[in-house]
């Protein structure tokens, strides 16, 4: 993962968490898409909040990796 490497690379200590505002659990995504585009966090891939693979696609090769058929040929 992208942050995995980030945080080898640069120390944890580089790093910090916030809690940016508290709020209503029924306004979390409405929130959490202010804050994405008031601050463009470099390490959220996600563009917008609650659909990670919002405007992404899968290559036909992971596709197969991780459909049923692919996962039972990788246990053998």
């Amino acid at each position: 993962m992208y942050i995995c490497r980030a945080l080898l690379k640069h120390g944890y200590s580089n790093f910090s968490l916030e809690i940016l505002e508290y709020c209503e659990s029924s306004k979390c995504l409405e929130r959490e898409d202010f804050y994405t585009k008031k601050f463009n966090p470099e390490y959220n891939i996600a563009k917008k909040p609650g659909s990670p693979m919002s405007g992404r696609k899968h290559l036909e090769e992971s596709k197969s990796k991780i459909s049923p058929e692919g996962c039972y040929k990788r246990r053998k």
